[in-house]
């Protein structure tokens, strides 16, 4: 999987966390109980990481594509993905279940 397809991954699981956690906060509106309350936590805190895992990328700013067209060029070309990076490679750690 390539780094944008990382990314197009990350904002649909960001998406999902936003549906996630509105659901929660739904539920404790309606019924606040000790569950419910660390249930919407979890999800608050999923939503969290996967937005901060955006906001890591979107502060890389223009040196990450260029890393990105680099090792794809150099992969079409050589057969290798590139070995040095200006940026390091994106990658979204699943949150803890």
């Amino acid at each position: 999987m390539t780094d944008w397809e990382e990314i197009i991954e990350n904002i649909q699981h960001a998406i999902q966390a936003v549906d996630e956690t509105q659901r929660v906060s739904e539920q404790l509106r309606n019924q606040p109980t000790v569950e419910i309350v660390d249930e919407f936590k979890q999800k608050a805190e999923e939503l969290c990481q996967r937005l901060n895992a955006m906001s890591n990328i979107l502060k890389q700013g223009s040196s990450f594509p260029l890393d990105e067209l680099t090792e794809r060029l150099s992969h079409i070309f050589s057969g290798d993905p590139k070995t040095h990076r200006k940026t390091p490679r994106y990658i979204i750690k699943s949150p803890k279940k």
